[in-house]
């Protein structure tokens, strides 16, 4: 659970040698939460593509200085520790992409 993006998760992957892709699975905790307004106005479906990245602080800078529209001030706590960001679905073709980055 991660309370402060208000969604319930759950990941999925295949076993795997290498660290495998995962699929990650979120359930508002509420209609009143991102996930569940999205859900209200579009229905269930593909949300988002995350991506992980190295130094999440350094390319939200690269990201703004390019003129990329982001969603929030900066990085949040996300689940599994890791941090994370998100880039408006303006910039990305109308698809949200999240990046983030594993602490420790």
């Amino acid at each position: 659970m991660n309370p402060e993006q208000g969604v319930n998760i759950r990941f999925l992957e295949s076993a795997s040698d290498s660290e495998p892709p995962r699929l990650e699975l979120l359930e508002p905790t509420g209609s009143d939460t991102p996930v569940g307004r999205f859900i209200d106005r579009k229905g269930v479906g593909v949300q988002q593509l995350a991506f992980e990245v190295e130094d999440l602080s350094g390319l939200l800078v690269e990201l703004k200085q390019a003129g990329i529209q982001l969603i929030g001030d900066g990085p949040a706590a996300g689940a599994a520790g890791t941090r994370i960001a998100f880039v408006h679905p303006n910039s990305t073709g109308g698809v949200l992409v999240e990046l983030l980055e594993k602490l420790g």
